[in-house]
């Protein structure tokens, strides 16, 4: 038993990653960035989303013994409108920051019907909440604003 692969579509940006190189403005030769809130591996994508989550305001740690505590993060996180998804493999993963809302993916075995028109159509809403989200995780993409992104992933 193995992982499958899946294809994924989504608006956003393609961060990059670890192991191929950060797509970000001040990304050194070969792709490595120093980030001040995460080693950039693994746990880029929780390191993220809680720094999102804080941005949003929510800022109460978890051993305040508030009830709820759980309840009401999530809530927060739902809100972000935006998520990080992961491309690639487990081992060596890229990263994408999009909007919620956006993403769709299909099995290896399967297709996905596109509605081109629709996609030009994207909502203005998602392009703020991306814009708005690499702000608060202090990054820039080199990405020419966010946009349709293609990518795979093995589940």
């Amino acid at each position: 038993m193995g992982s499958s692969p899946y294809a994924h579509i989504a608006y956003g940006y393609n961060l990059g990653g670890k192991e191929g190189g950060w797509k970000l403005a001040g990304a050194a030769e070969y792709g490595t960035f120093d980030f001040d809130w995460t080693e950039g591996g693994y746990a880029f994508e929780q390191d993220a989303t809680d720094r999102l989550i804080v941005a949003a305001g929510f800022t109460e740690a978890r051993d305040e013994g508030k009830p709820d505590w759980y309840r009401r993060r999530r809530e927060v996180e739902k809100g972000l409108g935006v998520e990080i998804q992961r491309s690639g493999h487990h081992e060596y993963p890229g990263w994408m920051l999009v909007a919620t809302g956006s993403h769709k993916r299909v099995e290896w075995a399967d297709a996905m019907v596109l509605d081109l028109f629709g996609m030009e159509q994207a909502p203005h809403e998602w392009f703020e909440r991306c814009t708005a989200a690499v702000e608060a995780l202090g990054i820039t993409p080199i990405q020419d604003g966010p946009r349709w992104l293609v990518f795979p992933s093995y589940g």
